[in-house]
């Protein structure tokens, strides 16, 4: 960086400016970061039941458990509903039942509140510099994420025009973002996420990025490769500090758990109801007072797979997105984008969580991207 600033001083003005623009002006309001807050609570009582197997009426939550609720309710949560938080969590002290229970109605309301702010905001509000950094900037900035590819030099690389001047308002599972969208000087639009606070999984991601590209590098010189059209869809991440990055981000495209929440909208269930029925029909299986991990009876989970599918999720419930993307799921090459999710994510231990899965509605490329508490593999 030193270097940058000797040989470019403008340069390195113009992106330490822009930088610090995003990083201060675009981080996530007080109920944002309670929502994402209370659905990692959640997650974490559902990881925890689902490992150590307890009765739900009768199990009392972990010390840590009440622990990270008293420092949750002390530190991050908005002033004006701290009271009605510690009366559910902490005056008294729920069994693990009724903690999953009361978490579970406290996302749905901060996600009803989420939902009902406008899809899109002025950038001029969040921040009157990069609403007018065609006139501010010092010197040309390049888009960001276009010297991860790798070229022999950056001649034909996009430079920023200007930020346009609506700013998306996105709410996916347990986080919300930003999208902000720079035009290039020959007129093309790049979206990117801001990603603020960026998930603790990120340079892990990063890095398994690197190492893909690599490989498309491999499959480019090679002609049976090219042939097929054989490559791995990266979408491109830029670290601008440890805790803020920007991801390439599309509006066309869902993930499997916004396929799922709009399907249980659509029948009228709630969207845990799987996952609680699953809960309790092992717990149920299991031996009682027996202590510790017990190994589950394999037709216990045939018949908890049968009964979601006929009775909650179709096993075509993937086809109700249309557009593209119901027309192309048969075809060859839609299919091998799917199951070269699912093997990669076997060959690099990665858990393909349905809320990172990414499919396109208008496109083949599909990605597994990592947001807050998965782990990561893009492809």
């Amino acid at each position: 960086m030193s270097v940058l600033k000797t040989a470019f001083p403008l340069l390195a003005l113009s992106m330490e400016t822009m930088g610090d623009q995003i990083s201060k002006f675009f981080k996530c309001p007080p109920d944002e970061d309670a929502y994402r807050l209370i659905v990692a609570l959640l997650n974490d009582g559902l990881q925890w039941i689902s490992r150590m197997n307890p009765s739900l009426e009768d199990t009392k939550l972990p010390p840590s458990t009440e622990a990270n609720i008293s420092r949750f309710a002390e530190t991050i949560l908005p002033a004006h509903i701290r009271v009605a938080f510690e009366a559910d969590f902490v005056a008294e002290k729920p069994n693990l039942h009724k903690y999953i229970e009361r978490l579970r109605r406290w996302r749905d309301r901060f996600e009803e509140k989420l939902d009902r702010r406008p899809p899109y905001q002025n950038l001029e509000s969040y921040s009157p510099h990069l609403s007018e950094f065609r006139f501010q900037k010092f010197d040309d900035v390049e888009v960001p994420g276009q010297y991860l590819a790798h070229k022999d030099n950056n001649k034909d690389f996009v430079r920023i025009d200007r930020f346009l001047p609506k700013v998306d308002v996105i709410r996916g599972y347990g986080i919300c973002h930003r999208r902000l969208k720079m035009r290039g000087h020959d007129g093309s639009v790049h979206a990117f996420a801001v990603q603020h606070p960026a998930a603790r999984h990120c340079r892990r991601e990063e890095r398994i990025l690197q190492l893909f590209r690599i490989f498309n590098g491999v499959l480019s010189r090679r002609k049976e490769s090219r042939r097929r059209n054989l490559n791995f869809h990266l979408p491109l991440m830029v670290p601008l500090a440890p805790h803020l990055r920007l991801v390439q981000d599309d509006s066309s495209y869902i993930s499997l758990q916004g396929i799922f929440e709009d399907h249980c909208r659509q029948i009228g269930i709630n969207k845990d109801d799987p996952i609680v029925f699953a809960l309790k029909k092992v717990i149920a299986s299991l031996e009682p007072g027996r202590t510790g991990q017990q190994a589950v009876d394999p037709n216990v989970k045939l018949e908890i797979f049968t009964m979601v599918q006929e009775t909650m999720v179709r096993p075509t419930v993937v086809l109700e997105v249309g557009l593209f993307f119901q027309v192309v799921i048969l075809n060859t090459l839609a299919n091998v984008h799917v199951v070269l999710v699912e093997f990669l994510s076997f060959i690099l231990g990665v858990l393909p969580f349905p809320q990172a899965i990414q499919l396109p509605v208008r496109r083949i490329d599909v990605h597994h991207l990592c947001h807050d508490n998965e782990q990561p593999l893009p492809t």
